[in-house]
């Protein structure tokens, strides 16, 4: 399962050195939205009031990240999907361990960029549903607490709905069926883009743009409905 971990600005992707001025020459539609988004979304910076744990978080989202960067060049490698999988249960194991010791990160302890790896970490723990959706109850009811932004709500939010094979709400999770990345199946498509906008998410064929981009392979957005989720 694939999602396009594409953020509002400053623009952050799953490929730590992807060339973002190529993404926005070859999505124009894309560049339009983050210029937006940037000029609407300046945030005040937090001083992190623990360091060390914030330190703690960005230190394994690097590791995260860099075996993604390269499973996404080649997804078809079994070596780096054990990788992957081996930091997935390694981050998971820590971050459930210090969340029963301290509970979850706030924004003022860990700052955004802490946030934002504490989401990312949580994002990836697709072997513990039971604790990605009560992260994702943690931080929609706190929302001023946490700062976790809008996109990534949404994209929690698909990720625990599709984990539990029903729809997802905003067209955030693919399938890799080795030539294409098939969007999964997504809940009232005629309301898509709308949902999106609400999250702070760009239209559904720029997103496809994005992953096309991205991946360097054939993107399918066409919506499928909750009669297709049954898997």
């Amino acid at each position: 399962m694939i999602t396009c971990l594409l953020a509002a600005a400053p623009l952050a992707t799953a490929l730590g050195d992807f060339d973002e001025a190529a993404l926005f020459k070859a999505c124009p539609g894309v560049a339009a939205f983050y210029e937006k988004q940037s000029a609407e979304k300046e945030q005040v910076p937090v001083i992190a009031t623990d360091k060390a744990r914030k330190a703690t978080l960005l230190e394994r989202v690097a590791e995260d990240q860099a075996l993604r960067d390269v499973l996404i060049r080649d997804m078809s490698n079994v070596e780096s999907v054990s990788k992957v999988n081996e930091v997935d249960a390694r981050n998971l194991t820590w971050l459930k361990a210090d969340i029963e010791q301290r509970g979850f990160p706030a924004r003022a302890e860990v700052g955004d960029d802490g946030m934002r790896a504490a989401w990312l970490l949580i994002q990836h723990a697709d072997s513990d549903r039971a604790f990605q959706k009560k992260a994702l109850e943690t931080f929609v009811a706190e929302p001023d607490r946490y700062g976790v932004r809008k996109d990534d709500i949404a994209l929690l939010t698909d990720r625990t709905l599709v984990g539990d094979g029903k729809p997802q709400r905003y067209g955030s999770q693919f399938d890799n069926d080795g030539e294409r990345l098939v969007m999964q199946p997504v809940e009232a498509p005629e309301s898509l883009d709308s949902r999106r906008a609400s999250m702070g998410l760009p239209p559904i064929a720029d997103y496809g743009c994005m992953m096309h981009t991205m991946y360097g392979k054939e993107v399918d957005i066409t919506p499928r409905g909750a009669a297709s989720a049954q898997r």
